[in-house]
């Protein structure tokens, strides 16, 4: 092979070099140049609103956004969440631990500054770093129909009792309802009854034995026999979950529930409220927004009363939480998040209650969300996101049913 011959092959191969360089680097600047984002256990309003927002906010930067399967934890996701570098997701006893385990505490705390204390303190801290900031929250409150309230002739419901006396005197189709047939919504009233009956501390105890056993590797592979075991022993008289449970079998034998309440769907649900068929109805806030225009009007929302009135409380309300998963240079744009306007603008578009402390809100729903959770000691996880994946979940949320309609406590 001649001289010229071998320099021409030799300025060919450094011209493909040099090409390949170039498209690599191109490649990796559009990787860089790309946000992905995933969705974890998220409705669909309020992932909508989420894109909305994130989207009008991220510059010259294109975002993917992707949904992980909320039927499997967390860990289940690892090499999507390694992939990605913002999670959006419901707070879960499962998200904590992930973290916990992984080391993504990349936020300095100073973002949640603008956040009421109690929110704040829900968040779990590593010398001065979070992994994640709160950024809506979802409430399980009561709807009290105010034109059968008014005809009842009370003047307050305080009280756990005041309550049951209501529902048990109303002139309405149905006194208390929830959506009990779904098995989300179902033990999310068993839990919140139990903190509202007992303490809160009674309540996170048992979400957290809920929590190790369901999402155990034995629960996992649809071995339920040690969950079985669990709820057994929880359900008994001398079981944490009694107290819930036998209230539940002492309101249908008043009058105050009844039985085609546990088998509701969200939708039944929805019709008791849209035509006025229900004196009280237990929900959270995104569905509570739901209800037909025409009817909202003849609701009022209050918390689930508690049974004694100088008990510290928590409630059930579910986090919307922001986390980026591979540094701190979102931290940024989640502060963008956490801003007045944008905060009013994602309460807006998700019809959840903002967490900023004084953006201005759409309604005085959020508002009053976001000040019930303020006054508290805090939000609770809701029961039903620490009962593992949806085979786990199930076979608790029907356990604990047929517990209620099926099992004689008077005749142990």
């Amino acid at each position: 092979m001649n001289k010229k011959r071998r320099r021409i092959i030799a300025a060919a191969a450094a011209a493909l070099l040099i090409a390949a360089a170039a498209i690599i680097t191109a490649a990796a600047f559009s990787r860089n140049s790309r946000l992905q984002v995933v969705f974890y256990n998220v409705d669909v309003r309020t992932a909508s609103a989420v894109r909305k927002i994130l989207s009008e906010n991220s510059g010259e930067r294109k975002i993917t956004f992707t949904e992980a399967d909320s039927s499997l934890p967390p860990s289940a996701h690892r090499r999507l969440l390694r992939k990605s570098a913002l999670l959006v997701a419901a707070d879960t006893c499962g998200l904590e631990d992930y973290f916990q385990k992984n080391g993504s505490f990349l936020l300095d705390k100073s973002l949640l500054e603008g956040i009421s204390n109690s929110l704040s303190a829900s968040v779990p801290q590593k010398d001065g770093k979070i992994p994640y900031v709160p950024v809506l929250s979802d409430f399980h409150q009561i709807d009290i129909n105010y034109p059968v309230f008014q005809k009842s002739g009370k003047k307050y419901i305080s009280s756990w009792d005041d309550l049951i006396d209501f529902c048990e005197k109303a002139d309405s189709h149905s006194p208390l309802v929830f959506a009990g047939g779904d098995n989300g919504d179902f033990l999310d009233f068993t839990g919140q009854l139990l903190e509202a009956l007992e303490d809160y501390t009674v309540f996170e105890k048992f979400q957290r034995q809920l929590y190790e056993i369901s999402s155990a590797e034995k629960a996992a592979s649809g071995d339920f026999s040690d969950l079985e075991e669990f709820l057994e022993a929880s359900a008994g008289k001398d079981g944490i979950l009694f107290p819930a449970l036998r209230e539940m079998q002492i309101m249908l034998k008043n009058g105050s529930l009844r039985t085609n309440t546990f088998s509701y769907t969200r939708d039944d649900l929805m019709f008791q409220l849209d035509n006025a068929l229900c004196a009280a109805a237990f929900l959270p806030l995104s569905v509570h927004r739901r209800i037909e225009r025409a009817a909202i009007g003849s609701y009022k929302s209050i918390y689930l009363p508690p049974l004694d009135l100088n008990s510290g409380r928590k409630f059930s309300a579910a986090q919307i939480v922001a986390a980026p998963l591979k540094s701190d240079d979102e931290a940024l744009r989640l502060a963008g998040i956490l801003s007045e306007t944008r905060q009013t603008a994602l309460s807006t578009e998700s019809a959840l209650a903002p967490v900023q402390r004084t953006c201005a809100t759409p309604d005085l729903q959020a508002d009053n969300v976001r000040y019930w959770i303020a006054a508290s000691n805090g939000p609770l996880i809701p029961l039903s996101y620490s009962a593992g994946d949806s085979g786990s979940l199930a076979f608790t949320a029907e356990f604990l049913r047929n517990t209620v309609l099926f099992t004689n406590y008077d005749e142990q």
